[in-house]
């Protein structure tokens, strides 16, 4: 479920992903520590020139050759990462924002399981979009438009994230097939 609301949140917080590469001299080691911290996938391995297939493990930002596919070579590690946040720091601002649909007496108490990164009940696709706008007004509050693929938000920006929140989820509370089209909050600073 964690995933699902954090490829929204990325979405809408602009946070795309992007492919890289980084070379290395391999000399007495077989592991090899990228640079980035947000790795999604290494996409290609090569050892002067010649690309490994899968004989290497990928453990956070550390990549392992199996024994035997690299001496005294050039290795260039070809992979995707995300520019600005970790999903730890996505999963973070999820949980927080838990917390504030409770605070703000959304009828329904999700919970989220530790360790397993899901959320019970499982939100509708709705709530997901609503979980998402929410996160992302918490991680950059300063934007007074949110946007996903089936609601546009727009706040003044003399609006706290807090009223924010609040007005948002008040708006959803009280339609009955959750929120869609533009929501204009510009006009409803008091």
């Amino acid at each position: 479920m964690f995933d699902k609301i954090r490829e929204r949140i990325r979405q809408i917080i602009l946070d795309n992903s992007k492919s890289t590469f980084e070379t290395f001299i391999a000399t007495d080691s077989n592991i090899f520590s990228i640079s980035q911290d947000n790795i999604i996938d290494v996409t290609n391995i090569t050892v002067n020139g010649i690309s490994i297939g899968n004989a290497y493990s990928l453990d956070g930002n550390n990549v392992t050759l199996e024994s035997g596919t690299f001496s005294t070579n050039d290795v260039v590690i070809i992979y995707f990462d995300y520019t600005k946040w970790s999903d730890s720091e996505l999963d973070s601002y999820i949980l927080s924002t838990l917390t504030y649909l409770d605070s703000y007496t959304y009828p329904i108490s999700f919970i989220a399981e530790s360790g397993n990164l899901n959320i019970y009940p499982i939100p509708s696709r709705k709530e997901q979009s609503l979980i998402s706008l929410i996160a992302s007004i918490l991680i950059q509050p300063n934007f007074s438009q949110y946007q996903t693929s089936s609601v546009n938000v727009r706040y003044p920006r003399t609006m706290t994230k807090e009223e924010r929140i609040e007005k948002l989820i008040s708006k959803f509370k009280f339609s009955k097939e959750g929120i869609s089209g533009i929501i204009d909050m510009l006009g409803s600073e008091t």
